[in-house]
């Protein structure tokens, strides 16, 4: 199967389960993972300045590192995928990364498939505009 597993993570406490399940189907489907984090300009803590245009701010080249160490303890060096750190709106750029042939795997937390379909534009987006295949792995 050609393509990749584009893996959308916040990296919290719950992205574990969603990148335990994400390894286990990269492994059956023989497809590279990447893990994508994106630094949304809305998230709590973010300055105005992190995201100013035609170039990467220290605040941003902060985040990264930092993003990266929390990606490192919850898969340790031998996993094999790689990550991504991205800036912007989620759904804008998990659909811009995501082709045709790739596989979207997004978690959600704790609610019910038709209330997430309702409440949260992250999916909702994510199906109507992405060309790729969608999987949202519920929290445990």
């Amino acid at each position: 199967m050609a393509g990749r597993l584009i893996v959308g993570l916040n990296l919290d406490e719950t992205s574990k389960a969603t990148l335990a399940e994400a390894q286990i189907l990269s492994r059956q489907l023989g497809m590279p993972m990447v893990v994508v984090h994106v630094v949304s300009p809305d998230a709590s803590g973010v300055p105005e300045s992190a995201f100013l245009s035609g170039r990467e701010s220290e605040w941003f080249k902060n985040a990264k590192v930092r993003a990266k160490e929390r990606f490192s303890a919850m898969v340790g060096e031998t996993s094999g995928a790689v990550l991504e750190v991205l800036h912007g709106w989620p759904e804008e750029q998990l659909v811009a990364l995501a082709a045709q042939e790739d596989i979207l795997l997004v978690g959600r937390k704790g609610q019910s498939c038709l209330k997430l379909w309702f409440t949260t534009n992250l999916a909702k987006k994510l199906s109507d505009h992405c060309k790729a295949r969608l999987v949202i792995i519920p929290s445990k």
